[in-house]
């Protein structure tokens, strides 16, 4: 069989089927890693936040003070974000 010189000849494609799902899966996994990460961050950020409150409240405000319902109201609203993370 003749070839000619300017006619392409056939090969093997860059990328197979196995590569490219394996690759999806990797991505999958890498984002839910990360998302879990950033839950994970978010919950250990509102129990700082609640002892950092709940250590206000316990040591340096009077519970006459004004603040004094703005902080215990913003204690059960952490409390309310750690429960639904």
């Amino acid at each position: 069989m003749y070839k000619h010189k300017n006619l392409p000849t056939t090969i093997n494609p860059p990328i197979n089927t196995a590569k490219v799902l394996r690759t999806h899966k990797e991505r999958i996994a890498s984002v839910q890693l990360r998302h879990d990460m950033i839950q994970a961050n978010k919950r250990q950020n509102y129990i700082n936040e609640y002892d950092r409150i709940n250590g206000m409240l316990s040591h340096n405000i009077t519970h006459g003070h004004i603040s004094y319902d703005h902080l215990t109201k913003r204690k059960e609203k952490l409390k309310d974000l750690f429960e639904q993370s």
